[in-house]
């Protein structure tokens, strides 16, 4: 955390338009092996799209795949890092919010005990960005289920 500005302005210094693909891989792998620093690498991420949106294109078009297909597979493990993520980027701007409902929608459309426990999750780690951001939504989705 305390580096971050350091790590971003020499990734700066790279080509990342050219490597965007390497570096989204490369994040997305590092935050699955240690979800705790979710918070960071979304951070970095913000940095990085700040200058260069394709790279937060590339990641949430990534991470929504990775969601889909692990929803379907039924892979929890995958759904939960690819949510979390999505949780975090939404808390930092980079992604609108519609997409954090839209998940909820879908984990909740035809619940099951993973799905329920997934929603849970990202209601906690992006719901009060959410009821500040678009109240209104949250509470239509949690209303209907």
């Amino acid at each position: 955390q305390d580096n971050l500005a350091d790590v971003s302005i020499q990734l700066f210094r790279v080509n990342l338009v050219r490597g965007r693909g390497l570096l989204c891989n490369a994040v997305m792998k590092a935050q699955s092996s240690s979800e705790e620093w979710t918070r960071v690498f979304a951070a970095l991420v913000a940095i990085l799209n700040s200058k260069i949106p394709q790279i937060g294109e590339l990641l949430i078009a990534r991470l929504i795949h990775q969601f889909k297909a692990g929803f379907q597979g039924r892979n929890k493990a995958s759904c939960q890092m690819a949510c979390s993520f999505i949780a975090h980027l939404v808390n930092q701007h980079v992604v609108h919010e519609i997409l954090a409902l839209e998940i909820l929608t879908v984990l909740l459309e035809n619940y099951t005990d993973i799905s329920v426990e997934l929603a849970v999750d990202l209601t906690q780690q992006c719901g009060a960005h959410l009821m500040d951001v678009c109240k209104s939504g949250l509470i239509s989705i949690l209303d209907r289920f």
